[in-house]
């Protein structure tokens, strides 16, 4: 089932396995929707994406414009405490007590825009909007993360 999963990615979002330097990745305006079942950390999640009716895939999303501290490997404490608490804020503004699922229902659903390929194989980036609000744009204002292009990330320690 992964490997169908994985096949309809590589279809459906314009995924290349031999890299071109110059190549841009193709960019999915969408608008679509997706079932949000585990916050990773402060800018990652796991969804169900609904392509086409009856057409899902379950990938890894990547909030598209921000950085966040990591709660995975973080290089010191503070990096730590801050990667949890942009984790909470998430979990709160999707309204969840818990980081995932309870008994398969999704923690909320979202709104995906202008998804693409991310640099990582299995994961993607798009623009999430909640309750028609852009999610990175909240992260921002609250400050629990940074903007992000895409370079390299500059250290939370």
């Amino acid at each position: 089932m992964r490997l169908l999963h994985l096949f309809v990615l590589i279809c459906f979002f314009g995924v290349t396995l031999t890299p071109h330097a110059t190549a841009r990745p193709r960019v999915f305006e969408g608008p679509y929707p997706a079932e949000i079942y585990y916050i990773t950390d402060g800018d990652t999640f796991f969804a169900r994406v609904h392509i086409w009716p009856g057409l899902n895939s379950d990938v890894s999303i990547r909030i598209n414009g921000i950085d966040t501290p990591e709660t995975w490997r973080p290089k010191c404490e503070g990096e730590e405490i801050a990667g949890k608490a942009a984790t909470e804020f998430l979990m709160k503004l999707f309204d969840s007590p818990y980081r995932g699922a309870v008994l398969d229902k999704p923690m909320a659903k979202v709104e995906l825009r202008n998804v693409k390929q991310g640099k990582f194989a299995g994961r993607i980036l798009a623009d999430v909007f909640y309750n028609g609000k852009n999610v990175a744009q909240q992260l921002l204002q609250s400050g629990h993360a940074r903007p992000y292009d895409g370079g390299t990330r500059t250290g939370w320690c």
